[in-house]
Order: C-alpha cells, then structure tokens, then sequence
C-alpha cells in the first residue's frame, strides 16, 4: 500500500521501489513455502494428490483473472487506489489465516528423538537422490516459461506474417491448456512419479523446442496447448509427492524447491533475452533442448528401486 506514496520519477524514488519490492520477495520466500506446507494437512493421506492439485489450479485461476481485474480496475479508479485494494486484500487473507489457526489444535509435541532427526533432515535430498533430481530439473522449467513469455511475441514477428493480437491468443490458449491439465494431475495416483514428472517435463521441452520451427500460428498454439497441459502434471506430482513426508520435513523440502525454482527463474529471465536478440527461434530451441536433455538424464541416473516406493519417513 505504501509503494505508489513512497515513490517519486527520480533515481530515490527507483531505488526505494527497488527496496520495497525487495522486501516483498523476501516475504514472499518465506511465506510461499510455509503456506504450500500447509496444504496436504488439510485432508487425509489419499488426498494429498488432490489437494495439491486443486491448490495448484486456485493459483493459477487467480494469476489469470488477477491480470483481468487490474486492468478493469484501472478504469475506473488510479493506480494508488488499486495498491490501496492490494493491500486490503492482503489483509483479509492474513486474517483469513490467523481465524483459521485459532480454530485447529496445536500440534502434538515432538520427542527428543524426533526433533534431533527434523534438524538432520536438511540432509533429505541427499538421501533422497530422486526428491533432489525432481527438484533440480523443476529449476529448469522456468526457462520454456521464459521462451514462450519473452521470446514469443519476437518470434511472431520475424517468423510469421501475423497480427499482435496472435500473441494474446496463442498465450491465452497456453493457459487453457493449463487449467485443463491441472484437474488432470490431480486425479493422478501414479506409482512411479519420478517416470511421470520427467514424462511431463519432457513434453513440455519437447513442445517448446519444437515452437522455433512452427510455420504457422496454429502449430504455434497446438504446441503452446501441449505445453500448458503437460506442466501442471509434473508439477503436481512432484509437489504431491513433498507432501506426503512429514510437517517438519515436507517444509524445507518445500522450501528447497521454491529455492530451485526462484533461482530458475532469475537465471532464466537474465539469459533469454540475448538469445532471443542473437534468434527468436534459437532461444526456443536452447530452452526446450536443455529441459529434454536435463529429463533424460534424471530419468536415466535415478535409482531405479526408488521410483514410486514409499518415502525414507512415514506419510502424513
């Protein structure tokens, strides 16, 4: 709420954005994790799947129309009065949870064996050879997201003699493709989820590899569809499968994963646009190359015993 009061058209005002945008991520990384955590306890073991899935699809549903809102807003009222309703809304949330946290029981206590183990537990991934895997390649992704985000619409324009309104056609149809694949991965109950996050991760490379040589708009979307359904699949899976350790775990799995996926991001975000300088269609290549050959190696080294067998603890 105080970003738009703060800020001024001169280098102190940039840079006391900078700051407060700053501080939001922070918060961010340390809410995201804990509030994901949260997730696969608010139903029974069989769920967790489903609960991840429909969570998963609620933020998505809520990036999209979040868009559509703010620019709706913008209409009719000034961009202080929109942080202003932001902020409102982030204060209802907050006390959604806090009204939420009075109404569970605490949680049971922790023997000393079982609290001396949760601190050992920052060594999981390394025990969990297939859980580090997952994670690392889910880091990756961000790349085919910064393909299709950034590289698209250049691509469009040296590859296809089309309109600009090609661009938010074909993006809508990737988000589409998105939603209808989220309630798919959440009626999952795959044995080997290791095999299905790299199936889907592959498609998805695949897809994205395959947008640098589309000559037409609607191979371009089919593609972009193909992608949208495949994402949510590996995705749900892998953070389902995060669920099912215990609390203390589960959380800085969680975190680990948001951690991976942030770094991604940023790497993606700084390495893609001189790519799609040097050739629109060679970033949507790299992109989609470096994903499939980075599945292809997880699905190749996991250890093969492990693949859908039960986690080193106990499921919730």
């Amino acid at each position: 709420m105080a970003l738009p009061f703060v800020w001024s058209p001169d280098a102190r005002g940039t840079a006391v954005v900078l700051g407060g945008v700053c501080v939001l991520g922070v918060l961010g990384a340390l809410f995201d994790p804990n509030f994901e955590a949260l997730v696969p306890g608010l139903g029974r073991a069989g769920q967790i799947q489903s609960l991840t899935g429909l969570f998963d699809l609620t933020s998505r549903v809520a990036r999209t129309t979040g868009h559509a809102c703010v620019c709706a807003l913008l209409l009719v009222i000034s961009k202080s009065e929109l942080f202003t309703c932001v902020g409102a809304a982030f204060a209802v949330s907050a006390a959604a949870l806090g009204g939420m946290a009075r109404r569970l029981p605490p949680p049971p206590g922790r023997a000393p064996a079982e609290q001396s183990r949760a601190v050992r537990v920052t060594a999981l991934v390394r025990e969990r050879p297939d859980i580090g895997l997952a994670i690392g390649v889910h880091g990756a992704l961000p790349l085919c997201v910064a393909a299709t985000t950034i590289g698209l619409p250049a691509l469009l324009a040296h590859g296809h003699d089309t309109r600009a309104g090609a661009y938010g056609l074909i993006t809508a149809v990737s988000g589409i493709g998105a939603l209808i694949g989220n309630p798919v991965a959440g009626g999952l109950r795959p044995r080997a989820w290791l095999a299905v996050c790299c199936a889907a991760w592959a498609v998805d490379g695949l897809a994205t590899a395959s947008m640098a040589a589309a000559r037409s708009d609607l191979a371009l979307g089919s593609l972009c569809l193909l992608s949208g359904l495949a994402v949510p699949v590996g995705t749900v899976t892998m953070r389902a499968r995060l669920g099912t350790y215990p609390p203390a775990e589960r959380l800085r799995l969680m975190a680990v994963e948001h951690t991976a996926t942030r770094a991604g991001t940023v790497s993606a975000i700084l390495l893609l646009p001189p790519l799609v300088d040097a050739s629109p269609a060679g970033a949507f290549l790299t992109a989609g190359t470096v994903v499939v050959l980075l599945t292809a190696a997880v699905g190749l080294s996991a250890p093969g015993g492990r693949r859908g067998g039960a986690p080193a603890s106990e499921p919730v």
